[in-house]
This record gives C-alpha cells, sequence and structure tokens, in this order.
C-alpha cells in the first residue's frame, strides 16, 4: 500500500493520511485530494510526505450513511492480503 500525508492550511494545521492501492500513482492522488479539499471543504492541503507502508488491520465495523454500505468482516482480511493478491477474490 501507499500513503501521502497531507497538511492543512486551516488555523489549527492538521495532518490528513491517505492510503491507497500500490497501483495508484502518488502525484495523481495528491492532485485530486488536493482539488478535493479544495472544492468541497474549502481548505488547502500540501503533500509533506509520502512512500508505502504495511497494514495490519484487525477488523472492520461501521457502516457508511453516505453509500448505504455496511463493512464486511472478510474487508480486513482483503485489506491485509492486499499487497500479495492484489485484491483478487479467490
Amino acid at each position: 500500500m501507499k500513503y501521502i500525508m497531507l497538511k492543512t492550511d486551516e488555523e489549527t494545521p492538521r495532518a490528513v493520511p491517505i492510503i491507497f492501492p500500490d497501483f495508484m500513482v502518488h502525484s495523481t492522488v495528491s492532485k485530486f485530494m488536493q482539488l478535493y479539499f479544495l472544492r468541497i471543504h474549502e481548505i488547502q492541503v500540501t503533500p509533506v510526505s509520502a512512500g508505502q507502508l504495511n497494514l495490519d488491520v484487525e477488523n472492520t465495523y461501521g457502516h457508511s450513511e453516505t453509500l448505504k454500505l455496511k463493512s464486511d468482516p472478510k474487508d480486513a482480511e482483503i485489506i491485509n492480503t492486499y499487497p500479495y493478491v492484489h485484491g483478487v477474490l479467490e
């Protein structure tokens, strides 16, 4: 997995981690997220670091109100094995 750490330009700056799959490109994700934050939240963000990471997700939980979807207990396994099987389901 890859990540970008963004910093907001708010009065009290925040660090915002963005985590995404290896096949996506840092610069493209960064540009998209900068546009998203500016248009949706009217906040400027600047990338301050980026790289790769390993995840160890114990479980997934909850739901998305905006997508009207529940989490699936199998999602944690898919996330944890993504670097090895790239999301291939069986």
